[in-house]
C-alpha cells in the first residue's frame, strides 16, 4: 500500500449522478488499487489499511489533486463545465490542522497553471 500513490497505482473511477429528469448533474469520485499481483481492489479492501497505517492522509491528496484536474478538464468543455464532482474524505483528513491550508494550497496551485476548481471556493 505505501508504494500504491507513487507506483500510479490508484485510479479514480465516475459514477454519475442523475436528476430525476435523467439530466446529469456530475459525478462522483470512486477510487480503486489496481494492484499488480490482486487486481482490481475495491475501497472496503484496502482504505482499512491506509486509515489505520497514516497512509490515508497520502491517498486522500492524491484522490483531492487528480479530481480537482479532471473537474478543471471538465470545466475546459461547454458539454461538462457545468457538472459537479463530489469526492469521499477520510475523517482523519478533516481532523488534521493544515487540510484547509493544504485545499488552498492545492486550488492557488491550480490557478497558476491556468486551470479552476471552482467548487473549492
Amino acid at each position: 500500500m505505501s508504494h500504491a500513490v507513487a507506483a500510479g497505482q490508484l485510479e479514480l473511477y465516475y459514477q454519475i449522478q442523475v436528476l430525476a429528469s435523467g439530466t446529469a448533474l456530475g459525478a462522483e469520485a470512486l477510487i480503486r488499487w489496481r494492484h499488480p499481483e490482486q487486481g482490481l481492489l475495491l475501497p472496503s479492501q484496502f482504505i482499512p489499511i491506509a486509515e489505520e497505517s497514516d497512509l490515508i492522509t497520502e491517498v486522500g491528496r492524491w484522490v483531492i489533486e487528480t479530481a480537482c484536474a479532471h473537474l478543471a478538464v471538465w470545466q475546459s468543455h461547454p458539454r461538462t463545465r457545468e457538472l459537479t464532482l463530489s469526492i469521499n474524505v477520510s475523517p482523519r483528513q478533516f481532523r488534521q490542522r493544515d487540510f484547509v491550508d493544504q485545499v488552498r494550497a492545492l486550488y492557488v496551485g491550480m490557478i497558476s497553471v491556468g486551470r479552476t476548481c471552482s467548487n473549492w471556493n
